[in-house]
């Protein structure tokens, strides 16, 4: 994981301090930050990285299994959520942003860039809400079987669930000691608990508890000086 984030320091270094959007989904307007992946293998080198020892997923060559999810908050931007599209500097406290987490039943072939999400209708895939594939196929659908591995994020053990969308997608339990380790988009990794970590869309602002002041009533993750979680989705 730490050899993920060095390679998306050196790509927002090439980039202009731009960490990777993916296309433009024109239906929305949106980047969901698909492509993620194969932006910073050139820096990774090595399809291995991608995958954490203790995940028991299985691909097919060329694919290899995706153990990391990108966190779509980095990406994505609409009116009623605003968010950085990438840029660090629109991030208010880079240390306390989670930018990938522990994933499973994930699989992408991240040398070949990716292609998806067109304009064409593409986009009700598991890839348009996690962002977890490199989207080389059609939609990079992944067949539904792709799981959080790091138990409920945020407490939201029912409706929301975990994550920042309610797509009735089961967590396993934490991977590593039921806990699993988190990219921040400093670069750093460090160990949580799912408790520690909030999850949602970006907070309106940074001293939001979690879901205060959620747009259209949408799960929002803590603001990034907000409280108790130790870290969050959020890039305020």
């Amino acid at each position: 994981m730490k050899q993920l984030g060095l390679g998306f320091m050196q790509y927002a270094q090439d980039y202009d301090e731009r960490l990777p959007v993916g296309p433009l989904y024109v239906a929305v307007p949106a980047h969901f930050g698909q492509g993620w992946s194969s932006a910073i293998f050139p820096y990774v080198k090595s399809s291995q990285a991608y995958k954490c020892p203790s995940d028991s997923t299985v691909a097919t060559s060329p694919k290899v299994p995706l153990s990391y999810g990108y966190n779509i908050n980095i990406a994505y931007a609409i009116n009623s959520i605003p968010g950085p599209v990438g840029k660090l500097a629109g991030f208010n406290a880079t240390a306390k942003t989670v930018m990938m987490s522990e994933f499973m039943g994930s699989t992408a072939e991240v040398s070949k860039p990716g292609t998806c999400q067109d304009g064409t209708g593409n986009g009700s895939s598991d890839t348009w809400v996690w962002n977890q594939e490199d989207c080389s196929g059609a939609d990079g659908s992944t067949g539904g079987a792709v799981q959080y591995a790091t138990g409920y994020m945020g407490n939201r053990n029912s409706g929301y669930a975990y994550t920042d969308r309610n797509d009735n997608v089961t967590p396993i339990p934490g991977r590593h000691f039921s806990g699993a380790n988190y990219l921040m988009v400093d670069g750093h990794v460090k160990w949580f608990m799912g408790s520690s970590v909030s999850s949602g869309w970006n907070a309106l602002a940074s001293t939001d508890a979690q879901d205060a002041n959620a747009p259209n009533g949408l799960p929002c993750a803590q603001g990034t000086e907000g409280s108790p979680y130790a870290v969050t989705m959020s890039t305020r």
